[in-house]
C-alpha cells in the first residue's frame, strides 16, 4: 500500500526552515525529499525562457522573482512525482507545520482522490469562502473532503495532495511560466485541473517564518531595514512584524459551510 511521499521545496540557506519540517516529518515515519528551491535573486529573462516574462511585467505589482522561483520550484516537485511514477504526491513549503494525523490521512486517502485534482490540507482566501457538504467524503477521525463553491477564491501552496495526472497537465500548462503556484482558480479555469478539493478540518498549518519570497523589491529602501529587523529580531518591530503576519493569516481563514 502506498503511504505517501513528502516533497519538501527548501531552499540550501534556510536551515532552520529544513529542520523544522523535517523533524515533523521523521516523528511521523512519512518519507520525503527536499526539493532544492531556486533562488529569485538570479533569475532574469536573459536565463529563464521558462518563464512568460511579459505576465511577470503586467503583474509586477504583485508577482516578483522570488514568486517566480517559488513556482518554479513547485514544478520541480511535479516533476519529481512524476518521474517516480507516484500516484499522487503530499507538496509542502517548509514553513508549514502538520498535524499528528497526517501520517494517518495518508495511509488512508489514495482510493478517495479523483483523477487529476489538488486536495488542499491547508488553504486560505482574501474573502469569506464558502464551502458544499453535500457530497463530502469522509476519510479517517472525522476528517472530511470538502468542495469549495468558487474554487478561484483559494489561494496558499504550503501543503496540498496532488495527483500524477494533475502534475503532468500543470507542467504542460505552465510552459511557459505564466502563473503562480497558488492560482488554483486560474488552472481550474483554464480546464488544466479537474477539480479542487479541501480536507476539514486542515491537516497543516502556517509557521512563524518571515516568508522567504521578496514581496518587497529587493531595490526598495525598506527592503535593507526589514532584512534587519527580521534578521536580529529588534524589539519592538520584530514583534510588531509578527503579529501583522498572524492578523493577515487569521483574516484569510475565513470560511462557511453549506449543503449545496
Amino acid at each position: 500500500m502506498y503511504t505517501g511521499k513528502a516533497f519538501i521545496i527548501n531552499l540550501k540557506s534556510d536551515i532552520e526552515r529544513r529542520k523544522s519540517i523535517t523533524a515533523q516529518l521523521e516523528a511521523q515515519n512519512i518519507n520525503y525529499e527536499i526539493i532544492d528551491a531556486i533562488s529569485g535573486k538570479s533569475l532574469s529573462p536573459e536565463n529563464n525562457p521558462e518563464i512568460d516574462w511579459n505576465f511577470a511585467e503586467q503583474n509586477s505589482y504583485w508577482v516578483s522573482k522570488g514568486l517566480l522561483a517559488c513556482s518554479l520550484s513547485h514544478l520541480k516537485a511535479y516533476r519529481a512525482i512524476i518521474d517516480q511514477d507516484l500516484s499522487y504526491g503530499l507538496v509542502l513549503e517548509d514553513d508549514t507545520t502538520i498535524n499528528s494525523d497526517v501520517a494517518l490521512f495518508l495511509s488512508c486517502i489514495e482510493d478517495k482522490l479523483n483523477m487529476n485534482e489538488v486536495l488542499m490540507l491547508y488553504y486560505a482566501a482574501w474573502e469569506k469562502c464558502s464551502f458544499s457538504t453535500k457530497n463530502s467524503v469522509n476519510v479517517v477521525k472525522g476528517y472530511k473532503i470538502v468542495k469549495p463553491i468558487n474554487p478561484k477564491q483559494l489561494v496558499s501552496a504550503n501543503a496540498y495532495l496532488i495527483t500524477n495526472e494533475a502534475c503532468k497537465e500543470i507542467l504542460e500548462f505552465q510552459s511557459p511560466l505564466k502563473t503562480t503556484s497558488d492560482s488554483w482558480g486560474v488552472y481550474f479555469e483554464n480546464k488544466v485541473i479537474n477539480g479542487i478539493r479541501c480536507m476539514y478540518p486542515m491537516l497543516a498549518d502556517t509557521a512563524d517564518f518571515k516568508s522567504s519570497i521578496d514581496y518587497v523589491k529587493s531595490n526598495s529602501f525598506i527592503s535593507p531595514v526589514l532584512y534587519a529587523v527580521e534578521k536580529y529580531k529588534i524589539f519592538p518591530f520584530y514583534q510588531l512584524l509578527k503579529y501583522r503576519r498572524n492578523k493577515m493569516r487569521r483574516s484569510m481563514l475565513n470560511f462557511e459551510f453549506t449543503n449545496e
